[in-house]
């Protein structure tokens, strides 16, 4: 998909959320390699192990970007939502 999208103009590639599974860290890692001349992007939220992680699975990347974002409350049903939440502790804002 990535390469249709160079073709087609695209200038940013957001390739993955890396914090979420070795299969999204592995594939931001292949598109910054096959597509160096284009911007790729990681998504991360905005806590450290996150930020670290899309850094690092953009290291082969010579036009990185981190696209972050502020995660909403997420539901614990899912084993996925536990694991991602347990990665991304939450600091109470000062009063």
């Amino acid at each position: 998909m990535a390469r249709k999208l160079v073709e087609l103009g695209v200038d940013i590639l957001e390739a993955g959320f890396p914090i979420a599974s070795d299969g999204d860290f592995q594939a931001v890692e292949a598109v910054s390699r096959e597509f160096p001349w284009a911007q790729v992007a990681a998504l991360a939220r905005c806590c450290t192990g996150d930020v670290e992680r899309a850094a690092k699975s953009l290291a082969q990347a010579k036009r990185p970007r981190i696209h972050t974002f502020i995660a909403p409350a997420i539901s614990t049903s899912s084993s996925n939502s536990r694991r991602l939440s347990s990665r991304c502790s939450t600091t109470p804002s000062p009063r």
